[in-house]
């Protein structure tokens, strides 16, 4: 006999009751606005069936300056594939309603999972690319040339010497620059998301003129959220403030943290590819639609 099903969405009022089908970093996530879930429920004694997150943010096209709206599914996992099928198409029809020209997801380099017959039949195209992140521990990061770096670092000092209002202003102006990619939810993010000690910026005559963001997840990891230079910042600015996180990040945090490095634009990647010395991220599947 089959069971109904129904599609339900993930919301701040219901977020507890997927406790246990959410990692702890995605429970955190799931509270910022850029974020997003559903679940696909049936009458069974474990009623969800399947259970889909996805983030979303901006996307200039420098060469045109038109914006468009991009999607990432962060997880995906399903029981049956026809539940996780339907569950995508539920997706894909909201991310159309809302205005999403383009999903992307990447699962681990095994053509056999599961997942993968059940995106194929959504219309994703599958591919091997090279991951958009990468994760290294403290003691790798100390281990660094970068790290022994000994800069003359000028008007770079951590996000906690700043205020509310010269960091709402230092924000807004990332969002009006050349940066091609970032969350929806940029704006809407308090300071206190940002480790303040570690995080850091530069600013002169009173005014932030660049920013190097990092989160300390709830799992423990620290992850960057945000590298972005305006005004006259140039290549060394942005150095020096990473310099400076790095050398905050060694005194504060035990050699085996983690910490998370994230990439979407080619410009951050070949600037995390030359300070870390290192082949970048794994081979993964990468699911686009």
């Amino acid at each position: 006999m089959n069971l109904k099903t129904e599609i339900r969405y993930i919301s701040q009022q219901n977020l507890e009751d997927y406790k246990k089908y959410l990692s702890m970093d995605n429970m955190e996530n799931m509270r910022r606005q850029s974020y997003h879930g559903m679940v696909l429920h049936t009458e069974a004694e474990e009623p969800v069936q399947a259970i889909l997150i996805w983030n979303d943010w901006n996307y200039l096209k420098t060469e045109t300056g038109e914006v468009e709206r991009n999607a990432e599914i962060i997880e995906f996992q399903a029981d049956q594939p026809e539940n996780g099928k339907q569950l995508l198409e539920a997706f894909l029809q909201e991310a159309e309603k809302v205005g999403i020209v383009r999903t992307q997801f990447r699962l681990p380099l095994d053509w056999e999972d599961a997942r993968v017959p059940m995106l194929k039949a959504s219309g994703f195209q599958l591919e091997e690319q090279e991951n958009n992140q990468m994760v290294i521990t403290v003691e790798e990061l100390t281990a660094l040339p970068i790290a022994k770096k000994e800069l003359l670092i000028q008007d770079v000092i951590s996000m906690g010497e700043v205020n509310m209002q010269q960091f709402r202003k230092a924000m807004m102006t990332c969002t009006q620059s050349s940066i091609t990619e970032m969350p929806r939810d940029l704006m809407a993010l308090p300071l206190s998301w940002f480790e303040p000690d570690i995080s850091s910026c530069i600013k002169t005559e009173g005014k932030v003129r660049g920013l190097f963001l990092i989160h300390r997840t709830g799992s423990g990891v620290l992850e960057t959220q945000l590298l972005c230079g305006f005004d006259q910042t140039n290549n060394m600015g942005i150095l020096h403030m990473i310099v400076h996180s790095i050398q905050k990040i060694q005194k504060k945090y035990p050699p085996d943290t983690f910490i998370r490095i994230r990439w979407n634009r080619q410009q951050t990647k070949h600037l995390a590819q030359k300070m870390l010395n290192r082949k970048m991220g794994d081979m993964v599947i990468v699911a686009e639609r």
